[in-house]
């Protein structure tokens, strides 16, 4: 007999883990990588790091030249095939994006984490920035805002679209992508990654959950 998958299992699964890493790492009782967060990094970057490779990670990180060009090409893509409904899901789509945005930007305040280019600059590589520069707008990185948006992404249109288990796959794989990309340019350690990546999956489950539940669209769009 086949096991069958539920849903509401799985998220309350993900919401009790994810209440144990966040307790932990806001209490210092267990750093989420387990202590490897400089190895891991120092793996990547600058173990990683090639000319070759650069454009690539800088490319998959940038919003303007890719994630902008990126949520058009599904935009489009949705209104395409299903109209109306097409519409009405990306909409709720970018909703969710914007309280995932908000809450991981609201957990950077509350865990003051340093990213690795503002507090080991001198040990990595920056392709992005001249070596010892700013961090961007923000110095602090526990969690990685990118990841958690890409992760939200792959999970709540992967689930919403599962009739076409490619679209799932090919946004998991970017965004898999866009997270090696955060710590191969030195804006953010694993563990801010492993984290952001954890409330993604969180957001995308509850947000596809309650849409599939509440919004008569989503019927058309299972079809």
């Amino acid at each position: 007999m086949r096991p069958h998958f539920n849903l509401s299992n799985a998220i309350i699964a993900t919401c009790l883990l994810l209440i144990i890493v966040l307790s932990s790492q806001a209490l210092g009782w267990l750093p989420i990588t387990f202590g490897l967060d400089l190895p891991i990094m120092l793996t990547i970057n600058p173990g990683w790091s090639h000319p070759a490779l650069d454009p690539f990670f800088i490319w998959v990180s940038g919003r303007s030249n890719f994630s902008t060009p990126l949520m058009l090409i599904i935009l489009i893509a949705l209104v395409w095939k299903f109209r109306l409904a097409g519409l009405k899901l990306w909409g709720v789509f970018i909703a969710t994006l914007i309280v995932g945005d908000a809450v991981g930007s609201l957990l950077k305040d509350l865990f003051s984490q340093p990213r690795p280019c503002a507090e080991i600059f001198e040990l990595i590589l920056q392709p992005k920035r001249v070596q010892g520069g700013d961090c961007g707008a923000r110095a602090t990185g526990m969690p990685s805002n990118h990841t958690l948006n890409f992760v939200i992404a792959a999970v709540f249109l992967g689930l919403s679209l599962k009739k076409w288990p490619w679209v799932g796959l090919t946004l998991a794989a970017i965004a898999l992508s866009v997270s090696i990309s955060r710590i191969y340019l030195g804006a953010h350690y694993p563990g801010q990654v492993l984290l952001g990546a954890s409330i993604g999956v969180l957001i995308g489950l509850l947000s596809y959950r309650l849409s599939a539940r509440y919004f008569r669209f989503m019927t058309e769009i299972k079809k």
